[in-house]
């Protein structure tokens, strides 16, 4: 089977499980699939939205429901979720919003939000635009690079492994980084 093949056939199960893992370099290359018409570029974003906002739900109530006993068990947290929880009562809509593009505070934020005194409403509905926001943004930036790349090379298909794998490669060396430079 080809990459194409690969890709029309799983995809949209690749980046549900990529999400997983790094949520960002997956929407990225799902964009980029989606450029090249293996996928749909409409339900790429709806895919991506839906993870992204599910997972957020899952820990905002794992911190509303079980947030000192997450405190005790993952004690590292404990200072990022300090510093939210004072950021979040002052500028609750842009932290809640924000909060999936800050690298290190993903699976904190939302903990933390569910820590506060945020109702569940109003989570709801920011998380869910944050959400789309986020999906847009790096679905259409993978997008972008497909065209960027069709008006650079002469054959994108020629090089579209090459392109996905580096795609890929430079959402790991990013990821990397950003974990080293965060610790």
């Amino acid at each position: 089977m080809d990459l194409s093949g690969l890709i029309e056939d799983h995809g949209y199960l690749g980046l549900v499980l990529g999400s997983f893992i790094e949520g960002e370099t997956f929407v990225l290359l799902a964009g980029f699939a989606a450029y090249r018409g293996y996928l749909s570029l409409p339900l790429v974003i709806v895919v991506a939205t839906l993870i992204n906002f599910a997972w957020d739900q899952f820990y905002f109530w794992a911190g509303r429901r079980h947030g000192p006993w997450v405190l005790r068990r993952f004690a590292s947290m404990e200072g990022k979720i300090n510093r939210m929880l004072a950021r979040l009562e002052r500028h609750d809509v842009a932290f809640i919003i924000a909060v999936r593009f800050l690298y290190g505070f993903r699976i904190a934020g939302p903990i933390a939000i569910g820590m506060s005194k945020v109702r569940w409403p109003r989570f709801f509905a920011l998380n869910l635009l944050g959400a789309v926001l986020w999906a847009v943004l790096f679905a259409g930036l993978g997008y972008v690079f497909g065209n960027a790349m069709e008006l650079v090379l002469e054959n994108v298909q020629r090089y579209e492994g090459w392109l996905f794998a580096g795609l890929a490669a430079v959402g790991v060396v990013v990821w990397l980084g950003l974990r080293r430079v965060i610790r």
